[in-house]
């Protein structure tokens, strides 16, 4: 349990002392460029390598820590010079490093005040009888309106249907947070592990009085109650996922911190730090990052190492689109590549003013006035707040994630990117998310048909191509056959679904290819045959010989935003077609 704070480094030394009179103080991340290539190691050849290097600059060191991410060699220093960008050009122009950043500080925002509740048990219908749960049923029930404190509402991401349906025996998924002053909390499922990157320990907690006092809130606490509170247990509220703990990793003091989050990411995804920290048992299957900053360019070359070290090894890293009205590109981390990107919409269906926007986005979630916790207690009373910000619709969507990979088993990060933003709810006409051009991502979140869709990818019914009456009695093709005209016969009319629980959108196209049995399905294959080309149906009704099925392999490719993945083989049913007349 921790009560005070500490900073350790690995080296601490002085040198040669900066000429400034009123010189500043300036922490940056050097990437070193021409040393060996090994894995993290205190004792190897790297790091003396950097440490030398280091020890050349004509600059006072006040400190430095070293770092291997990804192949690539990395200092963490805090120097004086006469101004940040006195530093960066000394440094860069030495040569010696491929890269100079400054150590960006990111933050989290504190909870709004604690609002006054409408506690009742719910207990009809099978809802969870949590005791604050009818707060936050209008954004965690299905999409509708209703009424509430803010008057008429248009939200919701039905996770109330994910919870009757899902299979609660299959195994423990366990979400990453890399967050901020974490306390222990009764009604909140957290792992036996977890990182302390700021005092380099596997302790993640502090103490609910050292929080109070200082006036922190406890924002680690709020985001990982979102996905794994307990639900059902007649007390505080309701957790989104299923069968999912929280490992958390503490890498802000009261809100704030530097790069140091990035290497949370790492040991997340297994990779060893040393200096006091022991591995995490088994890496975890999801990462929420729910912290950033505005940054030009979006992204450090040190944090998308440490993303790439995740995302390359399958783990799917969440995060926050920002609260600070930008494009997404102009934020840290939701800048970086390779990440799934959560926007902020109100309690209108419209974006939430301070949300980020951009092409970039996957789907978006409520993030205003959602339900969450805080410390344990607060002068004898249970912290519960209404926090607003796109902190709080990340890990919404990194529960969706959590629950479909429990459901479904492994699903790799472009599947996951492609479901979220197919089976997400299209927006009302009227919002801002279509109006304007502050883009929202493809739709609201929808928890059950996101993880329906991925367990039906994962059994091959997702996608197919079979009779348009495939399931139904003989009669009905023949009573369409009369009513279709002489040149469309019923026993040639199929259903070619791409995605059978998708919604159109008009940033998602669908296309169909076919080869010869036996051949390659992919662009480079000179025999491909296009079939249907960029529609944004993900499903529709064509004609096919059946000689054409059965003489064809058959494939699919999904683009978002024109960004495009591979041709995958789909599944064609020739059962229950009507048979032609000869």
């Amino acid at each position: 349990m921790k009560t005070l704070n500490t900073t350790v480094v690995s080296v601490a030394f002085s040198l040669v002392l900066s000429t400034a009179v009123n010189a500043e103080t300036v922490n940056l991340i050097i990437k070193h460029k021409n040393t060996p290539a090994t894995k993290y190691s205190k004792s190897s050849a790297s790091e003396k390598a950097m440490q030398h290097s280091i020890a050349s600059l004509p600059l006072k060191v006040q400190k430095s820590t070293n770092k291997v991410v990804n192949d690539s060699k990395y200092s963490l220093i805090t120097i004086e010079a006469d101004s940040q960008e006195q530093a960066i050009q000394m440094l860069k122009s030495t040569g010696q490093y491929e890269s100079v950043e400054l150590d960006i500080v990111v933050h989290t925002p504190k909870p709004i005040a604690k609002p006054s509740f409408k506690i009742k048990s719910n207990s009809d219908d099978g809802l969870p009888n949590d005791v604050y749960y009818d707060d936050q049923k209008p954004y965690l029930g299905p999409l509708g309106k209703g009424h509430n404190y803010t008057g008429e509402y248009l939200t919701g991401h039905n996770f109330e249907g994910v919870w009757r349906n899902a299979d609660t025996s299959v195994k423990t998924i366990r979400v990453g947070v890399a967050d901020g002053d974490f306390t222990h909390h009764p009604d909140i499922i957290y792992s036996d592990e977890g990182l302390d990157v700021r005092e380099q320990d596997n302790d993640p907690f502090q103490t609910d009085e050292v929080i109070n006092e200082r006036h922190c809130g406890s924002h680690g606490n709020g985001v990982s109650s979102v996905i794994s509170a307990i639900r059902d247990n007649t007390f505080g509220l309701a957790g989104t996922a299923v069968n999912t703990e929280v490992v958390p990793a503490r890498v802000l003091d009261c809100g704030s911190g530097g790069a140091i989050f990035a290497d949370a990411i790492r040991w997340f995804a297994g990779d060893s730090l040393g200096e006091g920290m022991q591995d995490i048992s088994e890496p975890v299957d999801v990462i929420n990052l729910s912290l950033g900053v505005k940054y030009p360019g979006g992204c450090t070359q040190y944090v998308q190492d440490s993303i790439d070290y995740a995302t390359e090894r399958g783990i799917p890293v969440i995060v926050s689109a920002g609260n600070d009205n930008v494009d997404v590109k102009e934020h840290l981390p939701s800048g970086c590549d390779g990440v799934i990107i959560a926007g902020a919409t109100n309690w209108q269906n419209n974006r939430a003013d301070f949300s980020n926007y951009g092409n970039e986005i996957a789907v978006s979630s409520h993030g205003t006035g959602v339900v969450a916790y805080s410390t344990q207690k607060f002068e004898g009373d249970e912290q519960v707040y209404m926090y607003s910000g796109t902190s709080f619709s990340a890990p919404m969507v990194a529960a969706a994630v959590a629950t479909a990979i429990g459901q479904a088993g492994p699903l790799s990060i472009e599947e996951i990117k492609f479901l979220l933003a197919a089976t997400s709810d299209n927006y009302n006409e009227n919002s801002t998310c279509i109006l304007e051009e502050k883009v929202c991502g493809a739709g609201g979140l929808n928890a059950k048909a996101f993880v329906d869709a991925a367990v039906k990818l994962k059994s091959g019914e997702l996608n197919y191509i079979q009779s348009a009456f495939a399931g139904t009695e003989k009669c009905v093709s023949d009573i369409v056959h009369d009513f279709l005209s002489s040149e469309v016969q019923s026993c040639r009319l199929f259903e070619v679904a791409f995605n059978s629980l998708a919604q159109d959108k008009p940033n998602i196209t669908y296309s169909l290819y076919r080869v010869e049995q036996g051949g390659e399905l992919n662009m480079d294959n000179s025999s491909l045959e296009t079939v249907i080309d960029n529609t944004h149906s993900p499903s529709l009704l064509r004609e096919f010989d059946q000689s054409e099925l059965a003489n064809y392999d058959y494939g699919m490719r999904t683009c978002i935003n024109g960004d495009c993945q591979p041709i995958t083989p789909i599944n064609v049913n020739m059962e229950d077609a009507p048979q032609c007349d000869s």
